[in-house]
C-alpha cells in the first residue's frame, strides 16, 4: 500500500461496474483485500492501460480512446465512480485466465470482432464445435475499430415558442481570473427566440443556483414553463440535484455529444461567438484580461438586440417581447475625442462603463510612457487634493504635455510604416512575379520540376509572410489614452455666483447628510442629522470639531469642500446658499489641510505654491513655510527649496508642515485643520497654536478658522479658542466654550 504496510490479498479475479449511463465495464486482476474498507483504483494501473485520468472542478473523468469510460465526483478526500457493482457474477481465482469460459467473446474476439449473428449462423453450421454463441457484452474496440462518420442532416429545428426549449453549455476554465475572481461562465439560450442569457462563476457546481435563479425570473416574467433543457453530457447537469429538479418541474432533458456542434451547436456556437466578441474588444482596447466578465456582459446585450439572419432580420428582444427594438440607446454611443481618437462608452441604467478604446497606432518610449503614467497616477491619486485646490485644469495640462508627445511620435511611426509597408509589399510582389517567371525558364530547360517549383515558391511565401507579421506584430502597440481627459470633463462646473468678498461666516440650516456607499446602513442604524446643531461661525472665530471616528467631523468639513451634498438642508456661506457660489472661486479662498498630507512628486517650492492663483514670489513661500515652522527643516535639504519630494526623503510630521505651508501661502478665508497635528510632536503642535494665534489677532483680515481633533487636546484649551463642537456617536452634536471642557482630558 501508499504507506508501506502489506495487506493480504485472498484472491485475483475479475469485477463488473455498471456506470451511470447503464454502460457495464469489466475490471481484470482485481485483487480481493478484506482489509480494505473501501474498493481503490489504482491511477498508475488506468495509466497502463492506455486511459486517461482527469479531474477538474470536482469531477473525475477516465476516458479510454474517444470513450469516457468512468465519472467519477468527490467527496472528502476521495473521489467516487458513479455506479455501482453487479454482484452476482463475480469470478475469484489465483489466475485471470478463468474469463477464458465466456467462449462466445473469445470467438468474437478470435474471428476479428464479427457480430452476433456471424456467431450464430457459424453455431448453426457446426463449425463452432460444442460452444453455444450467446449474447455479446460491449466491446469497445469493436466500435473504435468499426466506427465511421455519418453525414447529420441539414434540417433546422425550431420551436413554436418561448421557453419551450432552452439551450446550455458551460464555457471552460479562463486562466485569467475576472474582477471578480471568476474562471468560468454558463450561457443559456432560448431555441424560439435566441435570447442568451451569461452568467461568470468561480466553480462549475454553481450552474444549478444559476439556474434555478433564471427559471424563476423568466417563467415570472412571461408566465410560461420550460419544457426542454439540451446540454452536453456533462458532469454538472447530471448530479442528483439537477435530476430533482428535473422530476419535480418536469423539464425534459435533452442530451448532445460534447464537443459536437451539430448536436449541441447553438449552445457551443453561441459561446464561440460571445468568446471572440469579449476577445476582440479587449485586444482592440488595450485593457487587462481581467475585464473578460464585463465585455462579456457587454457582448451578450450586443447579440440580443442586433438583427439576425435567422430570425428574418429581428432581434432577439424582439422575438422573445414581441415588440419592436426601441432601446437603441442602450448600444455604444461612439464618441469623438480629441486628437483624432475615438472612444466607445456602453451607457447603462445606473452607470458609464468605458468598453473599449481605439487609439491610433503609436509606439511608446520608455520616457514619454513614463512621465505620462505618473502624470496621471499622482493626479489620481491625489484627486482629494487636486479639487480641493481647483487645480484640475493644471493636471489636465500636464498630462495633455506627454499625450502631445506620443502623438507626434506616433504620427512619425505612422509615416515610417507606411513607407516600410508600401516598400516590402512592393518587393514581395515583385519577388513572386520574378521567381515564377525563372522557375517557368527552369523547367523549360529541365533543371528543375515543376513540383520543386510549387514547393519553393509556397515554402518563400510562408516564410516572408511569418517574418512580416513577427516585424508588424513588433512594431504596433495598442495605447489607450484619453479617458483621463473624460474624467477631468466630468469635473467642469457651470458657472456661478461669486461674491464681493468672502468674510467666513459658515452657517448650517437643518442639515443631515450620510454617505452614498452606507445609505441602506443608516436608514437600519440611527441616523446621524446634523439637524439645527450648528450655530453661526462668526468672523474672526476659531472652532474645534472634537469627537471619536465615525462620528461626523470630516463629514461636515466634505460638506463645506462641496466633496458632497447635503441630504437635506442648506449651508450658507456669508448668508448666500453654498450650491449657488462658483465652487473654483470658493476654493481659492479656502486653506484645506488633510488627516494624511499629500505631496507631488515636483520640487517644495511648487508643493507649497500648489494650487494658488495668484503669482507666488519666493518671499511668500519661505513666509508661509516660517509660520508652519518648516523653513529650518526646508533650509537643511540639498536644494533647499528646489529640493524634489521623494517618498522617502520627508518624514510625515514634515510632510505635514508643508501641506500646512501650502494652505497659509493662499491667505485663506476660511482655513480648515483636519487633524494636522495627528504627525505632529508636542512642539510642532505648540507652533501651530501660536500660528491660530496669529490668525487671530491679525487686523488686515478676519479668517474663520475650522481644526478637526480626535481628543481635547492643549488647542482645544488655548484661550484663543472661541467655541468647541463636540461630536457624540449617542448624542446629538453640541457646542460648548472651552471654559466647560477645562477638566476634561480626553474621551
Amino acid at each position: 500500500m501508499g504507506n508501506d504496510q502489506a495487506c493480504r490479498t485472498k484472491g485475483i479475479g475479475t469485477i463488473r461496474l455498471k456506470m451511470h449511463d447503464g454502460t457495464i465495464i469489466i475490471l481484470e486482476d482485481v485483487r480481493y483485500v478484506p482489509d480494505l474498507t473501501k474498493n481503490l483504483m489504482s491511477v498508475r494501473v488506468l495509466d497502463s492501460k492506455s486511459c486517461k485520468v482527469t479531474v477538474e472542478g470536482g469531477f473525475l473523468k477516465v476516458v479510454r480512446g474517444a470513450f469516457v469510460a468512468m465519472k467519477g465526483t468527490r467527496k472528502g478526500n476521495l473521489y467516487f465512480l458513479n455506479g455501482f457493482t453487479i454482484t452476482g457474477r463475480v469470478a475469484v481465482s489465483t489466475s485471470s485466465e478463468d474469463d477464458a469460459s465466456d467462449t462466445s467473446r473469445l470467438w468474437h474476439m478470435c474471428l476479428g470482432h464479427v457480430g452476433e449473428k456471424a456467431l450464430q449462423g457459424l453455431e448453426k453450421q457446426g463449425l463452432l464445435k460444442d460452444a453455444k454463441a450467446g449474447k455479446l457484452e460491449f466491446c469497445e474496440h469493436n466500435v473504435l475499430g468499426k466506427q465511421t462518420k455519418i453525414k447529420f442532416g441539414t434540417a433546422i429545428h425550431r420551436t413554436k415558442g418561448i421557453l419551450d426549449y432552452i439551450h446550455t453549455d458551460i464555457w471552460s476554465s479562463s486562466k485569467n481570473a475576472s474582477l471578480g475572481g471568476k474562471h468560468y461562465f454558463v450561457s443559456f439560450i432560448d431555441d424560439f427566440s435566441r435570447r442568451v442569457w451569461v452568467y461568470t462563476m468561480r466553480h462549475k457546481d454553481e450552474v444549478l443556483d444559476i439556474f434555478l435563479t433564471l427559471k424563476k425570473m423568466i417563467e415570472t416574467q412571461t408566465g410560461r414553463k420550460i419544457k426542454k433543457l439540451r446540454f452536453d453530457n456533462g458532469g454538472e447537469y447530471t448530479l442528483d440535484p439537477f435530476f430533482k429538479v428535473y422530476r419535480n418541474e418536469g423539464i425534459v432533458r435533452h442530451f448532445t455529444v460534447s464537443g459536437t456542434p451539430q448536436q449541441n451547436g447553438v449552445a457551443e456556437r453561441m459561446n464561440c461567438t460571445l468568446v471572440a466578441k469579449f476577445q476582440c474588444m479587449l485586444s482592440n482596447s488595450g485593457l487587462s484580461k481581467a475585464f473578460w466578465g464585463e465585455a462579456l456582459n457587454y457582448a451578450r446585450h450586443l447579440v440580443n438586440r442586433l438583427p439576425a439572419a435567422t430570425l428574418d432580420d429581428k432581434t432577439p428582444m424582439e422575438v422573445w417581447s414581441g415588440a419592436p427594438t426601441t432601446d437603441y440607446d442602450q448600444l455604444p454611443s461612439v464618441v469623438s475625442a480629441q486628437r483624432g481618437e475615438t472612444a466607445v462608452f456602453y451607457r447603462n441604467s445606473q452607470l458609464l462603463i468605458l468598453l473599449c478604446f481605439v487609439s491610433g497606432i503609436c509606439s511608446f518610449t520608455a520616457l514619454c510612457s513614463k512621465f505620462h503614467d505618473r502624470a496621471a497616477q499622482e493626479t489620481f491619486s491625489l484627486i482629494r487634493t487636486v479639487r480641493v485646490y481647483g487645480t484640475e485644469e493644471e493636471g489636465l495640462g500636464r498630462y495633455n504635455q506627454w499625450l502631445d508627445k506620443l502623438v507626434y511620435i506616433g504620427i512619425r511611426e505612422s509615416i515610417a510604416y507606411g513607407s516600410w509597408y508600401l516598400s516590402f509589399n512592393t518587393l514581395y510582389r515583385s519577388t513572386q512575379v520574378f521567381a515564377v517567371l525563372l522557375g517557368g525558364i527552369l523547367i523549360l530547360t529541365g533543371h528543375v520540376s515543376a513540383e520543386q517549383l510549387v514547393k519553393y515558391v509556397l515554402y518563400c511565401e510562408w516564410l516572408i509572410y511569418a517574418a512580416w507579421r513577427l516585424e508588424d506584430n513588433l512594431s504596433s502597440l495598442l495605447q489607450a489614452i484619453g479617458a483621463t481627459e473624460k474624467v477631468f470633463q466630468l469635473m467642469v462646473l457651470m458657472p456661478r455666483t461669486k461674491l464681493q468678498r468672502l468674510v467666513g461666516k459658515i452657517e448650517f440650516v437643518n442639515v443631515s447628510f450620510y454617505y452614498p456607499s452606507r445609505s441602506m446602513i443608516t436608514r437600519a442604524a440611527p441616523v446621524r442629522n446634523l439637524l439645527n446643531l450648528l450655530s453661526p461661525i462668526r468672523f474672526t472665530s476659531i472652532a474645534f470639531n472634537v469627537g471619536l471616528s465615525g462620528s461626523g467631523k470630516s463629514a461636515l468639513v466634505n460638506l463645506l469642500l462641496c466633496l458632497y451634498e447635503p441630504t437635506r438642508g442648506e449651508i450658507l456661506v456669508d448668508s448666500f446658499p453654498l450650491r449657488k457660489l462658483d465652487i473654483r472661486w470658493l476654493r481659492d479662498r479656502i486653506g484645506f489641510v488633510g488627516q494624511e498630507p499629500h505631496l507631488f512628486h515636483m520640487d517644495v517650492k511648487s508643493n507649497i505654491s500648489y494650487g494658488c492663483s495668484r503669482d507666488i514670489k519666493q518671499q511668500d513661500v519661505e513666509w508661509a513655510a516660517k509660520q508652519a515652522d518648516a523653513h529650518e527643516f526646508i533650509s537643511s535639504l540639498p536644494n533647499g527649496y528646489e529640493t524634489i519630494v521623494d517618498d522617502g526623503l520627508l518624514s510625515g510630521g514634515q510632510k505635514q508642515r508643508i501641506a500646512i505651508g501650502r494652505a497659509i501661502v493662499r491667505d485663506p478665508a476660511i482655513l480648515i485643520l483636519d487633524e494636522a497635528t495627528s504627525a505632529l510632536d508636542a512642539e510642532n503642535e505648540y507652533c501651530i497654536a501660536r500660528l491660530l494665534h496669529a490668525f487671530r489677532n491679525d487686523c488686515r483680515v478676519k479668517r474663520t478658522v475650522i481644526v478637526i481633533a480626535h481628543s481635547f487636546s492643549d488647542l482645544t484649551k488655548s484661550p484663543f479658542c472661541a467655541s468647541v463642537l463636540v461630536f457624540d456617536l449617542d448624542k446629538n452634536l453640541q457646542i460648548k466654550s472651552n471654559q466647560s471642557l477645562a477638566g476634561k482630558n480626553q474621551w
